[in-house]
């Protein structure tokens, strides 16, 4: 009968979740870049002459950051539940070794 005290780690659920942070870490960088873009383009029309441009640019200039932070975010999750992984199959090996 399993204690109460132990603990279990599904590892290739937690491997998939992690690949799932990586899929949208990979997705936001990807709108950061667009929006990037999208932002110069819209400071070049504005420079240009037409005002909408200017304020789409504004727009775009308060919501890149925060698309870029949880990107950056994502990926942080992703690489603490790898680690968290290998640490735990790690020191299961190695608590196992003390035994042999």
């Amino acid at each position: 009968m399993a204690s109460s005290n132990e603990v279990y780690m599904d590892t290739e659920r937690v491997l998939n979740m992690a690949g799932g942070f990586k899929t949208m870490a990979d997705v936001l960088e990807t709108v950061n870049k667009a929006l990037e873009t999208a932002m110069q383009v819209l400071e070049t029309t504005a420079f240009i002459g037409l005002v909408g441009g200017a304020v789409w640019a504004r727009f775009i200039g308060l919501l890149q950051p925060a698309v870029k932070a949880m990107g950056e975010y994502c990926t942080e999750i992703d690489k603490d539940l790898r680690v968290a992984v290998e640490k735990y199959i790690g020191g299961d090996e190695q608590g196992a070794s003390r035994f042999y």
